[in-house]
């Protein structure tokens, strides 16, 4: 009972108009990739993590609603789904020109040193933050600018990512409009 309602509140974040969207977005689709389109919606609404979390599930529903197409919804699906495994890190750290462990750690000893922090506990700090990685609600995230490492909770990753694929999608309608003027 308890999740019906949760599913419901969810659903009610989506407007009118985005439900007309969907509406015009199915009858696009071939049975097929409509049943994959309801199944991926479906996914979607019942995830735990976006449900249970607000600045998530509006996240979510901006994107959502900005774009409904079954492209933007398996993406948005993939997002929320995030692999919190090293391969997702790894790929994320290769982004930010951070190809290894190694620099890694030497990120850590650039930082830690000014801190006067002996190499022991650097390596031990190194290795219990990169350990995290397979923790079930956190992953790495570096800041190649400031050269820090932080360890976010998977739901503060996923509305950051988020939020950049909102701003990316706002920005494409208005020059799209801009360009019909």
């Amino acid at each position: 009972m308890k999740k019906e309602q949760k599913t419901i509140n969810v659903l009610e974040i989506l407007n009118t108009n985005v439900i007309e969207q969907i509406k015009t977005e199915a009858d696009k689709l071939n049975s097929s990739q409509l049943e994959e389109y309801s199944k991926t919606q479906k996914e979607l609404f019942e995830n735990k993590d976006v449900v249970e979390n607000d600045k998530l599930l509006r996240a979510v529903s901006d994107v959502y609603a900005l774009d409904v197409s079954l492209d933007n919804l398996k993406t948005i699906n993939e997002i929320v789904n995030l692999d919190k495994s090293n391969s997702y890190v790894e790929e994320y750290l290769a982004e930010n020109d951070i190809f290894d462990y190694d620099t890694l750690w030497d990120i850590f000893d650039q930082k830690l040193q000014k801190e006067g922090m002996s190499d022991v506990g650097l390596l031990y700090m190194s290795e219990k933050l990169v350990n995290k990685i397979n923790d079930d609600n956190e992953c790495i995230q570096i800041n190649a600018y400031q050269n820090d490492l932080n360890v976010l909770k998977k739901s503060e990753v996923i509305e950051e990512i988020l939020d950049s694929l909102t701003l990316d999608l706002k920005e494409k309608q208005t020059s799209n409009n801009t360009m019909i003027m």
